[in-house]
């Protein structure tokens, strides 16, 4: 890999798949030989960022339960998962549907498994949308002391409200009570 190429990272907690929808759909059959009747087949979508990416019709509601996992992974080895540029246009927040305002570059990758520095291989972008400017201090690599701004507004002066921010939960363990939680 060229050490001048960009390219567009997915984050580490981006699953690909962010809604999986499935719904019993009737059919009225009609046979000379074996009769008339009302069946049901489960309808099942897989989406990234609203859009249908794949699509499958099975017998009924458990089986497509059973085979969401493969599916899942066939998608992905068949290449299916692979990011276009019609990804990099929206917000790399993962589930966040929203197009892109602007574009920030990663100073330093991290493993997500040891916290180490990666090594470069050219430089790492990521978009966001005007609600996920702001990425916080807590995370190594999706921090905003993390990013340098290359396209659109940044994190500077932008204000929570609207947001869906949740509270860290607080959870105070007494030795002694340890096992009346």
């Amino acid at each position: 890999m060229r050490k001048d190429r960009i390219s567009y990272e997915r984050h580490h907690d981006d699953e690909i798949v962010d809604e999986i929808n499935i719904r019993i759909v009737p059919r009225y059959k009609m046979s000379d030989l074996s009769g008339d009747e009302w069946r049901v087949s489960a309808h099942v979508e897989f989406k990234r960022k609203g859009r249908v990416i794949l699509e499958k019709v099975c017998l009924d509601l458990k089986i497509a339960m059973a085979f969401l996992y493969y599916w899942y992974t066939m998608a992905g080895e068949e290449g299916l998962f692979a990011q276009t540029e019609e990804d990099e246009a929206y917000c790399f927040q993962p589930g966040c549907r929203e197009k892109a305002i602007s574009e920030y570059r990663l100073k330093q990758r991290f493993c997500s498994s040891c916290g180490e520095v990666r090594p470069e291989f050219g430089e790492s972008r990521r978009r966001f949308c005007a609600n996920h400017l702001i990425r916080g201090d807590c995370g190594l690599e999706d921090a905003d002391s993390n990013y340098e701004v290359m396209a659109g507004p940044g994190p500077e002066g932008q204000i929570w409200s609207g947001q869906k921010i949740s509270e860290s939960q607080v959870v105070i363990v007494k030795p002694d009570e340890q096992w009346n939680i």
